[in-house]
């Protein structure tokens, strides 16, 4: 499959022409009808799905982002329903005015909340970690890697995923189970109450599925010295002729053997098994890091995940080596193998701002953005929340403007709550709320209290969505309601202007 049939979602105010949409038809069709039977019928019940509801372009998007799960990941369902109900409620969150929830959908398609919400999240996480990886590649192949402008494709979820890959500690939508005298933390959505986590994981543990097959594509290329265009183009066509072409390869490597057992392990429900797939793969290679972020994840207090994260850290600079860390300086995180090391860096910055180490945790994510400029994890938000909770306006000013304006409701809120402490009630405070308005409708409400906050975060978010409202006033709310006067203007302007 060419990596250029792997297409972003575009906004509903960029719709695709008349011959784009004609041409995409035909590569959708082309694709799916190399689809074994059950995948390929699956898709013809996704389109019948949208028919009704969506524009072609939209439909097309989301067949081909289908097609791709199902060749690269060969996904297993006892329903085909839950597939059919994922990518039902995945479009919904992207398109509709107001989304539908999961259990509706659920319902809807007679399957079960969770198993939406499993698929819906795997699907996104996919989309967004494989376009990233072919993009970042092709950069690279064409000599374009030094470029750090910054610059980010239009498929609006990757913020979602990024902010849910580096939120550990911050009640990320997880339950934490109690067995003996250890909590262990599932990725299940909370569908059955209980208390929030004092600690969650940095990520989820279903959002490495694209990224396995990042790492076979990097392990093939290394070990078969592929450097130039002309070679990669030669795995696609072998990719298009046996999709099974990169699950059969091995390798003698203790690193490539130990890391394909915690892509395993990500991938596992069991927090039991999680864990002891993690000690597996430290027996096979001592210096496996994303084994110790998966122990910390499942630590059963902020300072043994803190103490797990330190020992990740040291463990994927011994694996790497400062050499290679060096080299790739900037643009870290494209580096496939290097991903364990940020992880842990990541989720080392998260439990100390747990722990309320505030000045060491926003060093820490300094340092990450430092060694991936383009952030792809997201770290710019947390660092923000940090400077902004720490009245570090004129540094949150620079990391605004490093990074540009962005459709997201931490960047558009937070350049208020910046505006804000700089200067006070401004002409241009007014022109950035409005700004943040039009990014999320639904924050204020939730800020001012005329709507009541659910009792734990979404599990994962859309931007523009009610979710991303949710999510952002759980992390930030407190940064405006210590403000009294700027909360005294935030609600007289908001009944001047009669917003829904």
């Amino acid at each position: 499959m060419e990596s250029g049939k792997i297409l972003p979602f575009r906004s509903r105010s960029a719709p695709w022409s008349d011959a784009e949409t004609r041409k995409l038809r035909v590569e959708v069709e082309d694709v799916i009808r190399e689809l074994p039977e059950g995948y390929r019928e699956t898709a013809r019940q996704i389109e019948a799905a949208l028919r009704a509801a969506y524009p072609e372009s939209a439909i097309l998007t989301a067949l081909m982002l289908w097609a791709l799960f199902a060749v690269m990941t060969k996904p297993r369902t006892r329903k085909r329903a839950v597939d059919v109900a994922a990518m039902v409620y995945l479009m919904s969150q992207f398109f509709d005015e107001v989304p539908r929830s999961q259990k509706e959908v659920a319902q809807r398609y007679g399957v079960s909340p969770s198993s939406v919400t499993r698929r819906a999240q795997e699907l996104a996480d996919f989309f967004v970690d494989v376009l990233d990886d072919v993009e970042s590649l092709g950069e690279r192949l064409e000599g374009d890697g030094d470029d750090d402008d910054g610059g980010r494709g239009d498929f609006e979820g990757d913020e979602a995923e990024d902010r849910d890959e580096n939120e550990w500690g911050k009640a990320g939508g997880r339950r934490a189970d109690v067995e003996g005298e250890e909590a262990e933390w599932t990725a299940e959505a909370y569908d059955g109450g209980g208390p929030a986590p004092i600690v969650a994981p940095p990520f989820p543990s279903d959002a490495k599925i694209g990224e396995r097959y990042s790492f076979l594509l990097h392990a093939y290329l290394e070990a078969h010295g592929i450097e130039d265009e002309e070679g990669l183009q030669e795995v696609v066509r072998k990719l298009n002729a046996d999709p099974d072409f990169f699950e059969r390869q091995e390798s003698p490597d203790p690193r490539f053997k130990a890391q394909m057992l915690l892509y395993d392990a990500w991938e596992a429900n069991s927090p039991r098994l999680k864990k002891r797939l993690a000690r597996q793969a430290l027996k096979i290679y001592a210096d496996a890091a994303d084994a110790y972020v998966i122990l910390a994840e499942q630590a059963s207090t902020p300072e043994k995940a803190l103490e797990l994260f330190a020992k990740g850290i040291e463990a994927g600079e011994r694996d790497l080596g400062p050499e290679t860390i060096e080299a790739f300086r900037g643009h870290l995180w494209t580096y496939v193998p290097a991903r364990p090391y940020m992880r842990a860096r990541a989720g080392h910055a998260a439990a100390l701002d747990v722990l309320g180490r505030t000045d060491e945790a926003i060093r820490e994510y300094e340092a990450l953005l430092e060694l991936n400029f383009d952030d792809h994890q997201g770290n710019r938000y947390s660092l923000l929340t940090l400077y902004l909770k720490e009245s570090r306006y004129e540094e949150a000013a620079r990391l605004l403007k490093r990074y540009g304006e962005e459709a997201s409701a931490v960047w558009a809120y937070g350049a208020v709550l910046v505006e804000y402490g700089r200067r006070g009630r401004t002409r241009k405070l007014g022109r950035l709320l409005d700004r943040a308005v039009e990014v999320n409708r639904h924050v204020v409400p939730f800020l001012l209290h005329l709507r009541p906050l659910p009792k734990v975060p979404p599990v994962w978010i859309a931007l523009g969505t009610e979710s991303e409202a949710v999510s952002y006033v759980f992390e930030n709310g407190p940064l405006w309601w210590r403000e009294k006067e700027l909360m005294q203007w935030l609600r007289l302007r908001w009944r001047a202007t009669s917003r829904p």
